[in-house]
């Protein structure tokens, strides 16, 4: 006896999904290695954050050349690190995105 169309179809949306699911793996796999290259950024910035900035920004002067150095790396939208609250800002959002995933992944297990 042969497949019912409906149960062919069934089939058919079984394969592709599964299909999908390999590639879902795959993107899951990559989103962990950058996961754990965002946490060491957010590390190395937290550390120079803590044991360098006031001494960078507050005791030093930068030049008029250096300055306008800083200022050309400053992202669209963003603010120079010359401010304590854009870093503090920064970590603080990336907390709180860092605790929403947890919990999206806590519903979906």
């Amino acid at each position: 006896m042969t497949l019912s169309e409906e149960d062919f179809t069934k089939l058919v949306r079984m394969q592709a999904l599964s299909n999908q699911t390999v590639q879902d793996i795959q993107k899951l796999e990559e989103f962990t290695a950058y996961l754990q290259e965002m946490d060491a950024r957010r590390v190395e910035l937290e550390d120079l954050y803590t044991e360098d900035w006031y001494h960078i920004s507050e005791e030093e002067t930068l030049s008029p050349e250096q300055n306008l150095l800083l200022e050309a790396q400053i992202a669209p939208d963003n603010y120079s690190v010359l401010s304590q609250d854009t870093i503090w800002d920064q970590l603080q959002a990336l907390s709180d995105a860092r605790i929403n995933l947890l919990k999206t992944l806590v519903a979906l297990l």
